[in-house]
């Protein structure tokens, strides 16, 4: 699975949470406005697990861009919970699968260049997928043939 897949299916939980906010995936905005959030991509690490299946480790940067330093504090707390308590892991856009949080962290809030209050936070993440295998044609008919 791709990490633009990824992204955008951090974008959909955000987008259902905050439908109000701006998120912009990937480009930090050089002017941001309140109330915006910013998904990046951060470390991405793809190992064998087995020989069916490799495990992607990625963080992401959820960064949010706020009127205050209490209102990054609350969203960054709001997502902690979505992420660590109501929900373990993220809906893969257009697919039954899912992406696994397995941590979820933030730092102190700070005004940013154009002076916009925000915070930073990382989400690690895992997802497992098969690998791909040549694939044969199927059998269709077996005649025997039996001789005495």
């Amino acid at each position: 699975m791709s990490v633009v897949t990824e992204l955008n299916s951090i974008y959909d939980v955000l987008k259902t949470k905050y439908p109000s906010a701006t998120i912009v995936r990937q480009d930090v905005p050089s002017s941001p406005k309140a109330n915006t959030f910013v998904v990046r991509i951060q470390y991405t690490d793809s190992k064998t697990e087995t020989r069916a299946s490799f495990l992607n480790d990625r963080e992401f940067q959820l960064i949010y861009f706020g009127t205050s330093s209490v209102d990054v504090l609350t969203k960054a707390d709001e997502l902690n919970r979505l992420f660590q308590n109501d929900r373990f892991v993220v809906p893969i856009r257009d697919s039954l699968r899912y992406i696994r949080v397995k941590g979820f962290s933030y730092g102190a809030a700070f005004k940013s260049a154009s002076g916009v209050d925000s915070l930073i936070a990382i989400m690690q993440t895992e997802t497992r997928e098969a690998r791909d295998f040549e694939t044969y044609e199927k059998i269709t008919s077996v005649i025997a043939d039996i001789k005495e």
